[in-house]
C-alpha cells in the first residue's frame, strides 16, 4: 500500500469514527470497508486499543472487502475474539476471497439483497505480455496443466483407434504409431517448471486450511464438517468472482439470520453507497450507518 492510500485511510478513520467506547457497553459496531492486509490488522488493533474496549456481549462487523491476504484475515478473526464471544456480520455487498475467511468466523451473518461471499481459492501473480502482472487463481493455472494432459490422453485414444481401424496393426503397434501425434499435443508439458507446479499444488489449499481452522476452533465445527465446507469454498465454485448468496450459505450450514425490514432497507442502500465510498475502517453507530429508526428522514451516508 502506498503512502497516499495510507494517508487517506487515516483521514477517513478520523472522519467516520462516530462511536467511542470509553464507557462500558453491551454492543459495539465496527465498519470494515477495506482490503485484508497487515495494515488493516494494525488499524484494527490501534482502534480497539485506543478505545479502551473491553469484552462486550455483541460485536457487529459491517464487512465489505475485495479480499487480500488470507493470513491477515485469519489473524483478524482470532484477534476480534478478544473483545466479544459473539460477533454478528452485516454483509451489504461483496465479501470476496480472504474476506470470506473472516466472515466464516462470525456467529451470525445478516445479508442484504446484494450481499454475498466469494470463493477462497488463492490468487497468484501471472505475467501477460503487454498487460504486465495480474492476479490469477491457482486453480486456473492448475486447470491449464490438467487440460494439456487431458488433451494428450484424448489425442492418444482417437489416433490409436483410427490407426487400428484403417490398418492391420494391433493395439501396441497402433499406440507406438500414434506416439508422434501425441507428442506434438503434449509439447507444452515440456516447458512446465516442476517446482512452480509443486508450489501451486501446495498453495491450492492455503485458503481452505485457514477457513478450516476458523470453523473448527472458533465455530466449534467437527473436523470433517469444517474441511468439507472449506474445500467446497476453495475448489468447487466456478470462478473466483462467483457470488455465494444467502440461500446457498444457509444450505452450506452457515449461521444465516434474516434481517429485519429496516435492516434490509439499510443494507441495500449501503450496498450502493459503498460504490462511492473510499476505503475506511473504524467504530460507528449501527443505527446511523443503516439508517435504522429514522422514518421519513433522508438517509445519512456512512462515508
Amino acid at each position: 500500500m502506498n503512502t497516499t492510500k495510507k494517508q487517506k485511510k487515516t483521514q477517513n478513520t478520523n472522519k467516520h469514527k462516530t462511536q467511542t467506547t470509553k464507557n462500558p457497553q453491551t454492543q459495539l459496531t465496527y465498519f470494515l470497508n477495506d482490503n485484508m492486509d497487515r495494515n488493516t490488522l494494525k488499524t484494527i488493533h490501534d482502534n480497539f486499543l485506543s478505545s479502551d474496549c473491553e469484552m462486550v456481549d455483541n460485536l457487529n462487523i459491517i464487512l465489505n472487502t475485495s479480499g487480500g491476504s488470507p493470513s491477515a484475515a485469519y489473524d483478524i478473526a482470532f484477534y476480534l475474539r478478544n473483545f466479544s464471544k459473539h460477533i454478528t456480520g452485516y454483509i451489504p455487498a461483496g465479501v470476496f476471497s480472504s474476506g470470506t475467511i473472516l466472515a466464516l468466523s462470525f456467529d451470525k451473518l445478516i445479508c442484504g439483497d446484494f450481499g454475498h461471499l466469494g470463493p477462497i481459492d488463492v490468487q497468484t501473480p501471472s505475467y501477460n505480455a503487454g498487460m504486465g502482472f495480474k492476479s490469477d487463481s491457482v486453480l486456473n493455472l492448475l486447470a491449464s496443466f490438467e487440460a494439456v494432459i487431458e488433451g494428450g490422453v484424448h489425442a492418444m485414444d482417437i489416433s490409436t483407434a483410427k490407426i487400428m481401424d484403417k490398418s492391420k496393426l494391433n493395439i501396441v503397434e497402433s499406440i507406438n504409431a500414434s506416439r508422434s501425434i501425441v507428442e506434438n499435443a503434449m509439447t507444452p508439458l515440456k516447458n512446465i517448471d516442476v517446482n512452480k507446479l509443486g508450489d501451486l499444488y501446495r498453495a491450492r489449499d492455503l485458503g481452505a486450511y485457514y477457513a478450516y481452522y476458523v470453523l473448527k476452533n472458533i465455530q466449534g465445527w467437527s473436523g470433517e464438517k469444517a474441511w468439507d465446507l472449506a474445500k467446497f469454498m476453495s475448489r468447487n465454485l466456478p470462478t473466483h468472482g462467483f457470488r455465494v448468496r444467502e440461500w446457498h450459505l444457509n444450505e452450506l450450514g452457515l449461521p444465516i439470520a434474516k434481517p429485519t425490514k429496516d435492516e434490509l432497507i439499510g443494507l441495500n442502500k449501503l450496498a450502493f453507497e459503498l460504490d462511492e465510498m473510499e476505503l475506511f475502517q473504524g467504530f460507528v453507530e449501527l443505527n446511523e450507518v443503516l439508517n435504522l429508526n429514522t422514518k421519513n428522514q433522508k438517509p445519512k451516508k456512512a462515508a
